[in-house]
């Protein structure tokens, strides 16, 4: 029989929505009459029209189509298969029909076909990523159709011929939806599918044995659907899913569908009374599928409304000052654009679901979710024996959080489709020998002197070192767990490992180049400069048996790589000369900032004393707003050869750290970020017997065109463009900023205040701003990047011009000198 859970939406897996619609009883051709009753959803009296249709003109392709669907619509694959194959073969189809086609070849275990039509479909539509999850699941089949060996299922003993599911633990037994026979005055039967509505039941006993089941509560049931159901702890609040129906009278959309909603109920008095209907609820679309969180603070629900991923999604409502907030949709960590549906929350906060848009093996499989912080994400299906290749869904855990319920049409003949209720036991499960090998990513070498830590979700750690890349270990299959790798001089990895029962070896390639680049350079001399080709250099990390060895380029250049909180020496050998040891020490640098080492092979100047380090430190941030600048470049430079020492990146508070100074040397600090205005700073250590720290914070100017920037403290003699002493001492600092920012062109502009007449002020400003912009050029300045232009007293900032009398203090305001970055250097 059609799997009632197919009558919650208009696709193949949730509830039907029915139609009180009537039809003339006057004649109509087949044709006229499939069609009507496929529009008015009446899809189990629609088939054999179609039929009949099709046998008179087996070529009409809108009846293939329709048919095709009617058959999904309620749950016979083979047909809906046979139908599709039609559809796809008669060159009409759209790519939806080959989905449709695709997942009704997995639904029947066809799954080499399927993957062939899920190929066809994701070329059409790449955006939907359904067919990615179908692929996965074919690929990995045994792993999802094997015994997992976490559950034990057995049938309860009261299922009947019709529709049986959503059990959940009530009082002495268990509450669930049923179609079958009820006594009413009036049969009635839902048109979608031909079957009887839903009716709520309760049986008692324990596991899976239960007595005869009775009707649940008459007075809460409607003649229509009622189901399924969901209590919170202490049993006396229930929500029921049911068609829209008020004061006896059904509503229906603008489509003129009777939707689905949530009811509240409150056991008072000795009897269930409607109490509310769930906030969320809407003629226009459906809310089903309830489930309470153990606090009853959370009800978790599924609906099509507007805004979703796709389909049916799962929400969620919190109740705040006794009432419930608005829906709140999970996100694409748990809904897809198939459909999310029957959400259960376990008490740890597990929510388990139903969909048909994941990785399973055709139908509705169920999947478990985690919620960090505001997010939910690490979806994992239960795999068998709770999934099989057909539609699973409805689980819940009883109080005791090992046994429980869930539904499934499995093994049903495509005549007699329906669910049935199952009973699970959550067993412990048994640990699997897995064998993890660490192995080079260009060599595929296995790596020696390896560590290895794996962690799992409750935080146990499993740490293992190996002289060959090999660990063995024994853990959970199916379980998620946390891999480091620490291996000298790779790029050590961190990843997420789900174990399988099947794949027991991992292997897992790292990459050298780890941690702090260092750039080495071995010349001749301090007088003589020159890179020397063909040497070899050792680099041995201090107090370990550790050491590498490189041979210089042309360039007299090595590149390696150091481990973060290390010291390591460097020795420069060959033509008969050996130099003397360079040290370096890497403590506080992180891994991605690079290091530079200048050797003298003739040993000038001395470095056998380059074993204290000082510090420098700083903070860069933007002057505007005081906000910390991250990813902004720190380089360190010798100020004498204006080699690079070392570069530091600035962390997400703005901070960076150098470790490498040396006593009585001279260095530069150059401070970078794009967009800003470069800054440099002087550094010195002569004259210092013991190190120290030393601290170069940089408060940074963005870039922005024509934007004017006040050159403080410029001033000229009455009448005069003479550069005085003082004025030279700021425009010195405009030299500094041109030489940081060597692409930049500026324009200098000078101002005065109204008194005296425009044309003496527009001449005496420009005269100013001529001699300024010269002065910097005289300074070393390119003079295609400054020039100078007078306004006089065109750019007022304030109220004081002709006809206004000011003080001295407010016409000071306007006299002033500005620049203001005009463009950048082209090559």
């Amino acid at each position: 029989m059609y799997h009632i859970m197919k009558k919650y939406t208009y696709s193949l897996f949730l509830l039907t929505i029915f139609t009180l619609s009537m039809y003339s009883s006057y004649a109509q051709t087949a044709l006229k009459k499939g069609n009507k009753l496929y529009d008015a959803m009446a899809y189990s009296q629609a088939i054999p029209q179609l039929e009949s249709a099709l046998k008179k003109d087996a070529n009409n392709s809108d009846a293939m189509i329709k048919l095709a669907d009617c058959y999904r619509l309620t749950n016979n694959s083979e047909m809906a298969e046979m139908w599709y194959a039609k559809v796809v073969a008669s060159g009409v189809s759209k790519p939806i029909h080959q989905l449709y086609y695709a997942q009704a070849l997995m639904t029947n275990g066809k799954y080499a076909d399927a993957k062939k039509w899920m190929d066809t479909y994701h070329a059409s539509e790449p955006n939907d990523m359904r067919p990615e999850s179908s692929l996965k699941s074919i690929d990995n089949i045994s792993s999802y159709t094997e015994d997992a060996q976490n559950f034990k299922i057995e049938k309860i003993n009261i299922n009947s011929p019709d529709a049986d599911f959503g059990a959940v633990a009530y009082r002495d037994g268990i509450v669930f939806a049923s179609t079958r026979e009820r006594n009413q005055p009036v049969r009635r039967t839902d048109m979608w599918t031909g079957k009887k509505f839903l009716a709520l039941y309760k049986a008692v006993g324990r596991d899976a044995n239960f007595k005869e089941p009775i009707m649940f509560e008459k007075s809460i049931q409607t003649i229509y659907n009622d189901g399924p159901i969901c209590f919170n702890k202490a049993g006396d609040e229930m929500y029921v899913t049911t068609n829209n129906i008020e004061e006896g009278k059904v509503r229906k959309s603008t489509e003129g569908v009777v939707k689905l909603k949530i009811y509240k109920y409150k056991f008072e008095n000795k009897e269930w009374a409607f109490e509310d209907t769930f906030p969320p609820n809407n003629d226009q679309y459906n809310v089903a599928h309830p489930s309470l969180s153990a606090d009853g603070n959370q009800l978790y629900f599924a609906s099509d409304m507007p805004g979703g991923m796709g389909g049916m999604d799962i929400y969620v409502c919190t109740k705040k000052d006794k009432t419930w907030t608005s829906p709140v949709n999970l996100g694409e960590g748990v809904n897809t654009k198939g459909n999310e549906v029957f959400p259960t929350i376990k008490s740890d906060g597990t929510l388990y679901f139903s969909s048909n848009g994941r990785d399973g093996v055709g139908g509705l499989d169920i999947y478990s979710a985690q919620q960090k912080g505001d997010k939910w994400g690490d979806v994992r299906n239960l795999f068998a024996p709770i999934n099989s290749r057909d539609d699973d869904f409805g689980l819940v855990f009883n109080a005791n959080d090992q046994t429980g319920y869930f539904s499934s049409n499995r093994g049903n003949s495509e005549k007699s489709k329906d669910d049935n209720i199952y009973f699970f036991t959550s067993l412990k499960p048994q640990p699997v020998t897995y064998t993890i090998t660490l192995k080079d990513s260009v060599t595929e070498t296995d790596l020696s002197d390896a560590e290895l830590t794996v962690t799992d979700a409750e935080g146990k750690v499993n740490n293992q070192k190996s002289n060959n890349g090999t660990f063995t270990m024994d853990l959970l299959p199916n379980k998620t767990y946390t891999v480091k790798t620490n291996v000298f001089a790779y790029i050590n990895q961190q990843l997420e490992w789900i174990t399988s029962k099947t794949e027991l070896t991992k292997v897992i390639k790292l990459q050298r180049a780890l941690g702090i680049d260092l750039e080495t350079i071995v010349l001749e001399s301090f007088n003589n400069p020159k890179g020397v080709e063909g040497l070899t250099v050792n680099i041995a990390k201090v107090n370990t048996n550790k050491s590498e060895e490189f041979k210089t380029g042309g360039d007299g250049k090595v590149n390696s790589v150091l481990q973060p909180e290390s010291t390591y020496y460097i020795i420069a050998s060959g033509n008969g000369l050996t130099s003397n040891k360079y040290f370096l020490n890497t403590l506080g640098i992180k891994e991605g900032n690079k290091l530079y080492q200048t050797i003298y092979l003739d040993n000038t100047p001395d470095a056998t004393a380059n074993k204290k380090f000082c510090l420098l430190n700083g903070v860069l941030t933007d002057k505007t707003t005081n906000a910390p600048l991250s990813g902004a470049i720190v380089t360190f430079y010798d100020a004498a050869s204006n080699l690079k020492k070392q570069e530091a990146t600035t962390d997400a508070s703005g901070k960076y750290l150098i470790y490498n100074l040396d006593l009585n040397q001279d260095y530069k600090v150059v401070a970078s970020k794009e967009g800003y205005f470069t800054q440099s700073a002087d550094i010195s250590t002569k004259g210092l017997k013991e190190c120290k720290t030393f601290t170069r914070s940089f408060n940074m100017d963005k870039i922005v065109l024509n934007k004017a920037i006040k050159i403080d403290n410029i001033y000229f003699d009455v009448a005069k463009w003479n550069i005085r002493p003082d004025a030279a001492k700021e425009l010195n600092k405009v030299v500094k900023l041109l030489k940081d920012n060597p692409t930049i062109i500026i324009e200098l502009s000078s101002h005065t205040d109204s008194r005296g007449s425009s044309e003496s002020n527009m001449k005496l400003s420009d005269n100013r701003a001529k001699a300024s912009a010269q002065y910097i050029i005289d300074n070393g300045i390119d003079k295609a990047r400054v020039t100078g232009k007078g306004y006089g007293e065109t750019q007022p900032l304030n109220k004081c011009i002709d006809g206004v009398t000011c003080t001295d203090k407010e016409y000071q305001v306007n006299r002033r000198t500005e620049f203001k970055v005009v463009g950048n250097v082209t090559n």
